[in-house]
């Protein structure tokens, strides 16, 4: 199963890139759809309906890889601040933990997770705003092709 495979990759900071890799063919998918669109896509049902198809798997396979990392950058953050503040407590007690600035360092430990999530999710944004610009076309095209002409 992917997300398996998604996930071992997700749980360093040292592999989370390869899941670009991973999705590398939809990204193609949705860059050459961008490309096609800037060219005026036709008002071919055939083609609107081909590219639905195309975007709407693409959509499915980058919604997962985003969730899988979304999932271990929250976890890694969560982990390396909750370890900082369990050991500061069992080393320190009676003093004040300063959560503030473990937060920070915590945020700092997953920059490799935010900027792959960030590029797969506005993958995911592209594709859903395509998906919803080809219904239009594909509505469009049907009403044009159903109602009696003047």
């Amino acid at each position: 199963m992917k997300i398996l495979e998604l996930e071992k990759l997700a749980d360093d900071q040292e592999t989370v890139s390869r899941i670009l890799d991973e999705v590398k063919e939809d990204f193609d998918i949705v860059d050459n759809y961008a490309e096609k669109a800037k060219a005026n896509l036709s008002q071919n049902p055939e083609a609107i309906k081909s590219w639905l198809s195309k975007l709407g798997g693409a959509f499915s396979s980058l919604k997962i890889a985003w969730a899988v990392v979304e999932t271990a950058k929250t976890n890694t953050e969560l982990r390396h601040y909750y370890d900082k503040k369990f050991n500061y407590t069992k080393n320190n007690p009676g003093k004040k933990f300063t959560a503030t600035a473990e937060k920070e360092e915590a945020r700092a430990k997953v920059l490799e997770y935010r900027r792959v999530r960030n590029y797969i999710g506005a993958y995911v944004e592209t594709t859903e705003k395509n998906i919803t610009i080809l219904q239009s076309l594909k509505k469009n095209t049907i009403v044009e092709h159903t109602t009696p002409g003047e």
